[in-house]
């Protein structure tokens, strides 16, 4: 073997640098000038060593690299928060390739553009936060992308953003690897210099390792945070339920006290107080008369007793607790139908659930106790359907107060029957309750309908005041009617139903949310009461017509009122009876061989028409009283 070639082998057994080779080739030259084929043989070893000794070297930084990536994948497997996991990224990744400048981008909110999270060896603030365009070919790399002049490199689409921040960091040559294995990379890593470099296929290949293993990381910190979230959210419920569930068991522990202290026929106070200490705040408890049976609190915390009535009316009408406002809760106190009281709240701070549970279930303590006790007989005068204004109207003569005291019989009364919008039949009759205790008088439901007896002569007076107090309470139209005065049962009686007649003859005449009496109506009033001669009248004005029909089956009275109705025209009235209007003209001829020639002469007209108002609100009532139809009843009469 040459002794050149030995020399070779010994520096590159000894891992002599590069520098050595070439000093070593230096003096081969020179110790060979003059023999041709020696120089060729040395020249050929000193190749082959520079090949040997570049192999080496590149096996050297590839072990150097993967031993970085060892060290890094066992940082990485430590228990790290996302933020510090991206700067430990950035830094050994900078350090790993010896550039300038690394970061790492993670995807933005709901898939957008890649956003840089972590950055280390920048010098400017626009780093931080840049939004990696998808334009760039950067942002959403799915393979290594590099370039060794990024300023001037056309071949990559540029965007202001970007070059605003390479210009701001002086950034030359770039290499951006995905994170992650998948098509859909979980962010970039990206390597920069501040001076053109072409890196290498090595170092390409490193970082794709890198990147690889910096998005496992990545997805198992993202995923460990999620789950610690969720975790925290769910001893967040967790803790929640076990709040709730203690406060039920309280809640039932105090509904199961209540309601046996309520059957062992206790005060309302001791009630009233084992409700206060659980809220806090400052109890009332009414009668459905308005009697306050018990406070709590202290009165200048309730201050007069009369401004309850709206929160009686409130909490009655929507048959749960309410809010009636400035920290006040109503909750009605009800038994088998009947309005026994309310239970009043207040507090000094907002009303929590368990506050309303705790006012619901003292209602319903109250509720067994006034049931059990004859102070719930007191306590509950307004009963929808029985009680002592059915004793008025249908039993032995008496008129009973609220306080169940008897009144004088003698003293004149005045009924009045109401007729408001049907869900507001509730909130009527309880405010009704509380005007009747002031004034001396009864109130209740009978048949759908608001009745109230009160102390009076003048029925039409009372109506109106009555009117004037509950009309602007509900949010419909009332109809008030009204009969009297009465001074004994059977009178009593007759009022109602002459009342009950009068609100149905203002319904049939379009007065509804109006007040009247029988007397208020003036002639119309004949149809209630027996003393005046309104079938004379009726019959005089069309008895011709009513007897034709009767006796013959015929529809001229039905034609008579259409013609007036359609302006006294045959053809609109033809319309409306579905006729041709030849057979409208041939009854109204009949009509007036009937009546008169001149029958439809101003004078007579309003006559005739008078009458058939009459006699159709009469027909009206006679059916609502047998329960006949209209038809019928008119065939009848």
């Amino acid at each position: 073997m040459e002794p050149s070639a030995v020399t070779i082998l010994e520096l590159l057994a000894e891992g002599a640098p590069a520098e050595s080779l070439g000093a070593f080739a230096a003096r081969a030259r020179r110790g060979t000038a003059d023999d041709p084929q020696g120089l060729a043989v040395v020249e050929e070893a000193i190749r082959l060593g520079r090949a040997v000794h570049e192999r080496c070297e590149l096996r050297r930084r590839r072990e150097a690299g993967l031993t970085a990536l060892a060290g890094l994948a066992l940082e990485l497997a430590a228990p790290a928060s996302l933020c510090s996991l991206l700067d430990v990224v950035t830094r050994r990744a900078r350090m790993l390739l010896g550039t300038d400048l690394a970061c790492v981008a993670l995807p933005g909110a709901d898939g957008g553009p890649a956003v840089v999270r972590a950055a280390d060896g920048h010098v400017s603030a626009l780093t931080i936060g840049l939004t990696l365009p998808t334009v760039a070919g950067l942002g959403n790399a799915a393979i290594p992308v590099w370039s060794p002049d990024y300023p001037h490199d056309d071949r990559v689409r540029h965007s202001d953003a970007l070059d605003a921040a390479v210009a701001a960091e002086s950034v030359r040559a770039v290499l951006v690897t995905p994170l992650g294995r998948d098509d859909a990379p979980a962010g970039a890593l990206c390597l920069a210099d501040r001076s053109p470099r072409h890196f290498t296929h090595e170092e390409i290949s490193l970082v794709s390792l890198l990147g690889e293993l910096v998005g496992a990381a990545v997805d198992k910190v993202t995923a460990l945070e999620r789950a610690c979230t969720e975790l925290s959210a769910l001893e967040a419920r967790y803790a929640q339920s076990e709040r709730q569930l203690r406060t039920t068991a309280g809640l039932r522990d105090l509904h199961h006290r209540l309601i046996g202290r309520a059957l062992d026929g206790v005060a309302p106070s001791a009630l009233a107080e084992a409700a206060a200490a659980r809220t806090g705040g400052a109890l009332r408890i009414l009668a459905a008369d308005g009697t306050v049976l018990d406070t709590t609190g202290g009165a200048c915390a309730w201050g007069d007793e009369g401004g309850d009535g709206p929160a009686t009316v409130a909490a009655h009408t929507a048959g749960r607790p309410v809010s009636v406002g400035d920290g006040t809760w109503a909750a009605p106190i009800r038994a088998r139908g009947a309005r026994l009281g309310t239970v009043l709240l207040r507090l000094d701070r907002p009303v929590t659930d368990t506050d309303v549970h705790v006012l619901a279930i003292l209602a319903e303590a109250m509720a067994v106790l006034l049931l059990g006790d004859t102070a719930g007989q007191a306590a509950a005068p307004a009963q929808r359907s029985d009680g002592p204004l059915d004793d008025l109207l249908t039993g032995p003569w008496r008129l009973v107060e609220q306080t169940g005291r008897n009144l004088a019989p003698g003293r004149p009364h005045a009924v009045l029957v109401a007729l408001p919008r049907t869900d507001e039949l509730g909130k009527a009759v309880a405010w009704a309750a509380r005007h009747a205790r002031r004034t001396g008088g009864l109130a209740g439901e009978q048949r759908d309908l608001l009745v109230m007896v009160l102390p009076g002569t003048d029925p039409g007076r009372a109506a109106r005041a009555v009117m004037d107090e509950l009309a602007p309470l509900l949010e419909g139209a009332v109809t008030i009617a009204g009969a009297g005065p009465v001074t004994g049962r059977v009178a009593a009686s007759a009022a109602f139903e002459e009342a009950r007649q009068c609100l149905d003859a203002m319904i049939a005449l379009g007065a509804t949310g109006c007040v009247a009496s029988a007397r208020d109506l003036g002639f119309l009033g004949a149809l209630l009461s027996d003393s005046r001669d309104v079938t004379a009248f009726v019959h005089s004005a069309i008895g011709p017509v009513l007897d034709y029909d009767r006796q013959r089956f015929t529809e001229l009275t039905k034609t008579l009122e259409t013609y007036f109705r359609c302006g006294s025209s045959p053809t609109y009235a033809a319309q409306q009876l579905f006729v041709h209007p030849n057979t409208v003209a041939r009854r109204l001829e009949r009509i007036g061989s009937l009546l008169a020639p001149d029958w439809q002469q101003p004078d007579h007209t309003l006559k005739i028409q008078l009458a058939l108002r009459l006699h159709g609100i009469r027909q009206s009532l006679i059916a609502r009283r047998t329960g006949e139809p209209d038809e019928v009843a008119g065939r009848a009469g």
